[in-house]
């Protein structure tokens, strides 16, 4: 599990920069003063970009260390490719939405895929190995 949260911390740093991009645009703009007339639309695109990283974050994030309590030392090489995938994807999902909302669908299929893939590997794990496999070992006992 730490190993898999220190790779965790690279999605966090994308939320991060997601969050500071919405500080840019209110700093540098009349969004300054959020009460101020048109302020919600200058900060439409990238609130709505924040807001989707975030859902996608918990979501995949709570499935990757799930998925990661089922992996074998040698297999946890999965990890650092969905979290780079992951964060791929957020790129080219602002990127595609500040184009254009339609362009955005590329980055939301490569976040997804990620968090499919870990998803589909914990329900693949609990069929087949039960939800209790390992818990000794998982919890250091």
């Amino acid at each position: 599990l730490v190993f898999t949260l220190r790779c965790e911390f690279l999605e966090a740093l994308v939320i991060f920069i997601t969050i500071a991009s919405v500080q840019c645009v209110r700093f540098n703009t009349t969004a300054r003063d959020p009460t101020s007339r048109g302020a919600e639309r200058i900060t439409d695109v990238p609130v709505r970009i924040l807001q989707n990283t975030l859902e996608q974050f918990v979501v995949g994030c709570v499935s990757k260390l799930t998925l990661a309590t089922f992996l074998t030392q040698r297999s946890m090489t999965l990890i650092p490719l969905l979290v780079a995938l992951w964060c791929v994807g957020r790129v080219a999902f602002a990127i595609g939405y500040l184009l254009s909302p339609m362009r955005r669908a590329i980055g939301f299929v490569l976040t997804s895929f990620s968090t499919y893939v870990a998803i589909g590997g914990v329900a693949y794990c609990c069929y087949t190995s039960g939800i209790g496999h390992d818990i000794g070992t998982v919890a250091g006992v």
